[in-house]
């Protein structure tokens, strides 16, 4: 599973009851993904999000000029439009491979 920019999807999804719950609940979230149905119900906001992928991905695997020129764009373009309001989710869903 991979968003088509080198960012694994991480779903996590607590289930009570049995292992065999727990596979069924596996086998409906990774056919969910399979055919793009799955929705992230995270509150996460755009600038949230911005932060995460700087401190995960980005500060792992790019250079320093690349991680510079990243936050500076997230500075300049995504706080001051707002990006405290509304839902990553819909940002994230973008880079999805068609």
């Amino acid at each position: 599973m991979s968003s088509g920019v080198g960012i694994p999807w991480i779903i996590s999804s607590a289930v009570k009851g049995s292992k065999k719950n727990a596979q069924a609940k596996l086998r409906e979230v990774l056919s969910a993904v399979d055919n793009g149905s799955h929705v992230d119900t995270s509150k996460e906001t755009v600038e949230q999000f911005a932060v995460r992928w700087m401190e995960t991905y980005v500060a792992t695997n790019c250079t320093i000029r690349t991680e510079i020129g990243y936050q500076g764009n997230i500075d300049r373009y995504i706080v001051p439009a707002g990006g405290g309001s509304g839902s990553a989710v819909y940002y994230q869903s973008w880079q999805q491979p068609v």
